[in-house]
């Protein structure tokens, strides 16, 4: 059942008008991009980040900020924050790898990855390749996982077609966890209709605004594939735990992800949250974010 205080929240954002916000279609989006860039310095306290991570490493010249576990880790999680590729980590994001780390006995590692409009899906792709590949001199790739929300759950795919385009699927990790991904850019029509099927429901985005993120996120033809992932064959690929909420527009790349398993023989395990929301597991002040986070933490220990 729906608790009163998830309820209230969805009632809140409406109220906000958020959605109308972020509503691309009607506005200038390089205005929306600086207003929220302006934000990415003042969303996390210094003491925050001190207080819940224990080790900053410099990879490619950015942060990556490591969690460690109460106990010795027995393996290692790269966690990538969402943000619609324009924000930075937020203070959940601390604390969802603080709870992480304490509560799987791994070693979680958080980069604070390039942005548009300065940077490009290639450029992102190519700092998380360094992290990875960084990671790999302390793990085998058998124990390393990889867990994304949003953008970051969307990044983790492209990173996933940079592995198998350029002969490096012996190093995919043990299993992948997404929240919510971007699983084409840029948006067929095809898909821009099934994502136009839950516009209404969503309080959040509006389908519009996946039209607006490709101008930004590819610009080298070149790096295309980065954002066509049933264009890469990805036979091979270790097992995937997808999410979606019920009443999120991005429920409408979830097609995607199952024609491609299809395809290439890989284990997908496909989620849909009763009514639930984008990303609802880091909604952690109510009782259906807890939850989320508990379930999502539950399946990454069981393998």
């Amino acid at each position: 059942m729906i608790s009163t205080k998830y309820k209230a929240l969805l009632l809140y954002i409406r109220a906000l008008r958020v959605k109308n916000k972020l509503d691309v279609s009607t506005k200038d989006f390089e205005a929306v991009i600086e207003r929220l860039k302006a934000r990415n310095n003042n969303l996390v306290s210094n003491e925050v980040k001190e207080n819940l991570s224990d080790e900053i490493i410099i990879v490619e010249g950015k942060k990556v900020y490591i969690f460690n576990p109460k106990n010795d880790a027995k393996g290692a999680i790269v966690y990538l924050h969402g943000g619609g590729f324009i924000m930075t980590a937020t203070k959940m994001d601390f604390n969802w790898c603080r709870v992480l780390a304490d509560n799987s006995n791994s070693k979680v590692y958080m980069p604070i990855y390039p942005l548009i409009p300065d940077f490009t899906l290639e450029d992102m792709v190519l700092f998380i390749d360094a992290v990875y590949k960084n990671s790999l001199k302390d793990w085998q790739s058998e124990e390393i996982k990889m867990l994304g929300f949003s953008a970051g759950a969307s990044l983790i795919l492209s990173y996933m077609a940079y592995l198998f385009s350029n002969n490096m699927k012996d190093i995919v990790p043990k299993k992948i966890f997404l929240s919510s991904p971007i699983a084409e850019i840029p948006v067929s029509e095809e898909t821009f209709t099934k994502l136009l099927d839950n516009d209404k429901l969503d309080p959040l985005f509006s389908a519009s605004a996946f039209k607006k993120l490709e101008n930004y996120l590819i610009r080298d033809e070149s790096y295309a594939y980065l954002g066509q992932i049933e264009k890469v064959d990805m036979k091979g690929l270790c097992p995937l735990y997808v999410t979606y909420g019920e009443k999120e527009v991005m429920k409408g790349f979830s097609y995607i992800l199952e024609r491609l398993a299809k395809r290439d023989g890989i284990s997908l395990e496909l989620k849909i949250g009763k009514g639930m929301i984008h990303c609802w597991q880091c909604f952690l002040m109510v009782k259906e974010g807890r939850d989320g986070q508990r379930e999502l933490i539950e399946k990454i220990n069981e393998i």
